[in-house]
């Protein structure tokens, strides 16, 4: 079972070698997964291969990933605070498992006023 959900922000930052994201994925490693709505967002840039993750650590959009997206998405936007598709789903499959994401996406921000549980660096 993971404890942290990556998001496409940091997976960039790692293919990339970024310093930040190589020590907290040292930091985290063993506990970690992805979603597929990341490999859709990683799909869009040239070159990226859904194969260099790890198979059995990409996390399916799940019905119950669907329902903690849309529930966070109208809080949000209740709030006046809302934040864009693909994030509400990262959120939502955040939340909806129980686990911690790992970004540097200050957009995630927002969600934390519904709980959240977010890991800048």
């Amino acid at each position: 079972m993971a404890d942290y959900l990556l998001d496409t922000s940091f997976l960039i930052d790692l293919m990339n070698d970024e310093e930040r994201a190589k020590d907290v994925h040292e930091d985290t490693r063993g506990e970690q997964a992805t979603s597929t709505v990341c490999v859709y967002e990683l799909s869009k840039f040239k070159g990226f291969s859904p194969s260099s993750l790890d198979k059995n650590r990409v996390l399916g959009f799940s019905a119950g990933d669907a329902e903690s997206s849309g529930e966070l998405y109208r809080s949000l936007k209740r709030e006046g605070e809302p934040v864009g598709e693909t994030d509400s789903m990262i959120a939502g499959v955040a939340l909806n498992r129980g686990l911690t994401l790992v970004t540097r996406d200050t957009d995630f921000e927002k969600a934390e006023t519904v709980g959240l549980d977010v890991l800048f660096y």
